[in-house]
C-alpha cells in the first residue's frame, strides 16, 4: 500500500509541474497595453501618461523587451496605488541597466 501512496504522489507532483509550468507561461502571456498600464497604474499628469506612451512605443518597437515591462508591472502592482508610476518607472529603469539596454525615457 505504501507502494501506491508514494506512486500517486509523484504522478501528482509531475503532472502538477507540467500544469503549473502551463499556468506561468499563461500568465505572462497576458498582454500588457497602454490601457492595461494607464488604469492600474493610475498616471496623474500628462507627463507620466507621456512617460507610459513613449514605454508602450519602445516595447513595441523591440527597445524594451516584453518581459522587462511586464516583470516591472507585476512588482508595481504589489504597491500602493499613489505611488505605482514612481516605482514603475524606477523599476523598469533598473531592470534595463541590469539588462545592458539603454533606453532613454523622459522623466516625470
Amino acid at each position: 500500500m505504501d507502494h501506491m501512496n508514494r506512486r500517486f504522489f509523484l504522478q501528482c507532483v509531475l503532472f502538477g509541474g507540467i500544469g503549473l509550468l502551463s499556468f506561468k507561461q499563461a500568465i505572462f502571456a497576458e498582454e500588457i497595453t497602454e490601457e492595461v498600464l494607464t488604469v492600474s497604474l493610475y498616471p496623474k499628469t500628462d507627463q507620466e501618461k507621456a512617460y507610459l506612451n513613449e514605454v508602450i512605443e519602445q516595447m513595441n518597437i523591440g527597445t524594451i523587451p516584453k518581459k522587462i515591462v511586464y516583470m516591472s508591472y507585476r512588482y508595481t502592482m504589489k504597491k500602493k496605488k499613489s505611488m505605482r508610476m514612481i516605482y514603475f518607472s524606477k523599476c523598469l529603469n533598473q531592470l534595463c541597466m541590469q539588462s545592458g539596454i539603454k533606453v532613454s525615457l523622459p522623466s516625470f
